[in-house]
């Protein structure tokens, strides 16, 4: 005799909250290199008028990103390689050259828990700086963080073929990008981030020597290398107080 095997199609429960969203350490590393992380909110659907935000909740639905914060202080503590690049490109006075920013931002993503299994864009807000907002769900949370970071970079280089978007903060969005997706480790982004401040401060003062002293003596080494000094030579400069005066 022959026994029969049921076999039940089902779906798998889908993520209860967003809690665990990012939280591996992979993610973490990744966010780390930028100095801002994904925050987390429980989202109140209002029935009249936009919503509201509740804060690190149990049961959070919603993870919003904002890659451009002012919530670091230049003077303050060690700055994070992304850091250090908005820090220059955030100063406007800096050689009266109030074009290096322009006003411009590097969108980010807002993403709430749907009821449904997948990923859909609910608005791209090509025209602001705000976050593209997207509705997703899934029972693998690995597959439904990179389908997030494959979205929100679909949307990010979007959004940066619109007009007015500065060199500058597309150098930012490159950055972003590159580090989302796991292709530089903090050594690479150092080195990145440098190579993008040789770039700026050429065509401002002409050289690279005005802009050492303002960024953390890392990057100013990596500045000198990136120029054509070998790294003695790079240490034997930043040695000296005032390294407009050597040139």
């Amino acid at each position: 005799m022959r026994h029969l095997k049921i076999y039940e199609n089902f779906q798998e429960a889908l993520l209860p909250n967003f809690n665990r969203l990012f939280a591996a350490p992979k993610w973490q590393e990744r966010f780390a290199l930028l100095g801002i992380f994904p925050e987390y909110y429980k989202y109140h659907l209002k029935l009249r008028g936009p919503g509201s935000y509740e804060r690190d909740t149990e049961e959070n639905d919603t993870v919003i990103f904002e890659p451009v914060t002012s919530d670091f202080d230049p003077g303050q503590g060690e700055l994070t390689p992304y850091q250090v690049l908005l820090s220059i490109l955030r100063q406007a006075r800096y050689r009266g050259k109030t074009e290096l920013w322009g006003g411009n931002s590097v969108p980010g993503f807002e993403v709430r828990r749907g009821k449904e299994p997948g990923m859909k864009i609910e608005s791209e807000r090509i025209d602001s700086a705000g976050p593209v907002l997207l509705k997703a769900n899934d029972s693998d949370i690995t597959q439904l963080e990179d389908t997030i970071i494959q979205t929100y970079l679909g949307y990010l280089w979007k959004h940066m073929g619109q007009s007015g978007k500065t060199q500058n903060v597309k150098r930012a969005a490159r950055l972003v990008t590159d580090v989302l997706v796991g292709k530089l480790d903090r050594e690479q982004t150092v080195r990145r981030v440098a190579e993008y401040l040789v770039q700026i401060s050429q065509p401002v003062d002409g050289d690279i020597y005005h802009m050492l002293k303002l960024v953390p003596k890392e990057y100013a080494r990596e500045m000198l290398i990136v120029d054509g000094y070998t790294p003695q030579e790079a240490d034997d400069i930043l040695m000296v107080g005032d390294y407009t005066n050597l040139f």
